[in-house]
């Protein structure tokens, strides 16, 4: 990995030399972007690596390599024109790559720390392209991002169609009186296709209320068809989280003022937490461990493991992993693995990051209130980092994370459009100096 960085570094200068070359008008390089933009989309939908004789490449590295070459060579936002969040956003990134060539540095075990050093320089470097980005307007990038991941639903479709899949899994986990196969689509396992269809499913619902007379009826029918794939994944974790966006849906349109709405957040919250603790009260734990699909090991395992290491504590993983550990090392938990392999530091980060989506939304809950698309992203990632990241694998792959991060620009570009004010005959373009929170 760390050679391919070199690759691209050093060839970079003379790429940017030839692009610019080539003489581009005005108005075909909206255009052009957009095509780029399609394949950083259809890019993350696989976890296929392309061998090579020294390691491996995924397709969601190419072309993330390929844009920001783009973005390099076309330019963007100044600086001067970027909201204040989204310059402490790409500056988070930006030391968080820092801090992970720290520890690579440190670690003796630079082979297994190359990995995350990359996955989090080519996070840092991509993040900042795609919040500088001059988009006019958020639909046309979304519905590409939505389009991407149609080959996905009608792969996944067919395999259902065939009775292709995994073992027998129901709603109460693997084996026993299931009758049904999860379907994989293009990836490994049915729960990386849940992970990765909960973002176009959630934009193709947002853009059903942002279009217009007959355009939402393909929007509505993708909606369905992503719905239903995802259902057939089996993946419980990703459906709770989908139910709990549409009870935040709910929340937040039902109530008009915020207090209302922390009210019943409080009350349902409470409930959940009685409803739990009445399970583990009333359930054999071994029962409860296989429902979960072995979560509970595989938590108190990565909990012992960082509580027992005084160094793993602060700074995260810097040693050979010692034998038994490779379950460990991905606990189904995004805060765990985060502290395994981050420490304290990288834990935090993860908490900030997801405090910070929340609070960007929170502020606006008024406006939230009347623009649908940009509240069911709210919504989701709500869900990710209070639901399903507390049983799922996340940011632990390059794919995921750069999806993540398109859907984060979508998101960005949406709360642009909704803070700039629209004047008499305006088109809509929101203006540059308005970003993500300041606050």
């Amino acid at each position: 990995m760390a050679n391919r960085v070199l690759f691209w570094m050093k060839h970079s200068r003379e790429l940017a030399a030839t692009i610019r070359s080539i003489r581009i008008t005005a108005n075909h390089l909206e255009k052009v972007e957009y095509v780029f933009l399609f394949g950083l989309f259809l890019s993350c939908a696989t976890d296929y690596l392309i061998p090579s004789p020294r390691t491996s490449v995924s397709p969601a590295e190419i072309f993330s390599c390929l844009f920001i070459l783009w973005r390099w060579t076309v330019g963007g936002m100044e600086n001067a024109q970027l909201g204040r969040g989204i310059r402490r956003l790409i500056w988070a990134f930006r030391l968080f790559a820092i801090y992970a060539g720290i520890l690579w540095l440190f670690s003796n075990d630079w082979f297994n720390r190359r990995g995350m050093l990359v996955d989090w320089v080519l996070a840092a470097l991509l993040v900042d392209c795609l919040l500088r980005s001059r988009w006019s307007d958020w639909k046309p990038v979304a519905a590409l991002f939505i389009l991407a991941a149609l080959p996905n639903a009608v792969w996944s479709a067919l395999q259902h169609a065939m009775g292709l899949g995994l073992a027998p899994k129901g709603l109460f986990g693997w084996g026993g009186g299931a009758t049904s196969s999860p379907i994989m689509g293009f990836f490994g396992y049915s729960n990386n296709l849940a992970t990765y269809l909960y973002w176009p499913l959630l934009v193709c619902a947002g853009m059903v209320a942002a279009s217009r007379t007959w355009r939402r009826i393909p929007y509505l029918a993708l909606t369905l068809l992503y719905g239903l794939v995802l259902y057939w994944t089996i993946s419980r974790s990703t459906l709770l989280t989908v139910g709990f966006v549409v009870v935040v849906l709910l929340f937040l349109f039902l109530f008009h003022h915020r207090k209302q709405f922390l009210i019943a957040a409080a009350i349902g919250t409470v409930l959940a937490a009685l409803a739990v603790s009445w399970i583990f009260l009333t359930q054999p734990l071994a029962w409860i461990n296989s429902i979960l699909s072995d979560r509970l090991n595989l938590w108190n395992a990565g909990l012992q493991i960082i509580f027992s290491n005084k160094y793993l504590l602060p700074f995260g993983y810097l040693t050979i992993p010692p034998t038994g550990l490779s379950i460990v090392w991905v606990p189904n938990n995004i805060y765990i693995l985060s502290w395994i392999e981050f420490g304290v530091p990288g834990f935090l980060l993860l908490i900030g990051l997801g405090g910070f989506f929340l609070y960007s939304g929170w502020r606006r809950y008024d406006k939230l209130r009347t623009r649908f698309p940009t509240a069911v992203l709210w919504g989701g990632l709500a869900g990710l980092f209070l639901i399903n990241g507390m049983a799922i694998l996340y940011f632990q792959e390059t794919y995921i994370i750069i999806n993540f991060l398109c859907v984060t620009a979508i998101w960005a570009a949406q709360l642009r459009e909704i803070d700039s004010p629209v004047a008499p005959g305006n088109s809509g373009v929101p203006h540059a100096e308005n970003g993500l929170p300041s606050g």
